[in-house]
């Protein structure tokens, strides 16, 4: 069986490159981190004080990563010392989080996304909607009325031997009014 040329250069470049996988990447804190903080731990551990348990807030940054008197909820860098990933993992009904009476629930994929976020440092962020809108690198995008491109003139331009016509109501009026 022969392969094709390409694919065997492409294998050998792809061979060559270095394999990245989810496990290498930082989790984005507004995208991943807090949709699962907000869903699974905010109830109890969140901005309602009337609601809150065990003193702890997980939506300020300088409350969850507070020293406590032996321990750390999050210690940037160190998931095996942080009490938030030994309260999603272990397997002591008491110790649970979320706790097994409520209906929320951790994937494994998310209890992965927080020890990962964890363990590459526990950058901290806000709600993605509250980032400043940033304009995409490359040229700038520059509106010339002098050239504006309409339907008609792109048909005009491409029309030419790619099977395109003007609708039947395209006057010469139309065309000079259009390309002028």
């Amino acid at each position: 069986m022969d392969l094709p040329r390409s694919f065997g250069i492409f294998g050998l470049l792809a061979m060559g490159m270095p394999m990245m996988s989810a496990a290498d990447l930082v989790p984005d804190f507004s995208r991943e981190i807090l949709p699962i903080l907000s869903d699974n731990c905010f109830q109890c551990h969140g901005p309602d004080a009337n609601h809150r348990e065990a003193d702890l807030r997980l939506d300020l940054e300088s409350n969850a990563k507070a020293p406590r008197d032996s321990y750390n909820i999050i210690d940037p860098g160190n998931s095996a010392g942080s009490e938030l990933v030994y309260h999603i993992t272990t397997d002591d009904e008491m110790d649970r989080m979320p706790p097994l009476d409520s209906i929320k629930s951790l994937s494994d994929d998310e209890k992965n996304l927080l020890t990962r976020w964890i363990d590459s440092g526990a950058e901290w962020g806000q709600h993605w909607s509250f980032d400043p809108i940033m304009r995409p690198a490359g040229k700038p995008y520059r509106l010339d009325c002098r050239r504006r491109i309409t339907t008609r003139r792109l048909v005009a331009i491409s029309g030419s031997g790619s099977g395109f016509t003007h609708s039947p109501g395209f006057t010469r009026f139309d065309w000079l009014a259009t390309n002028s």
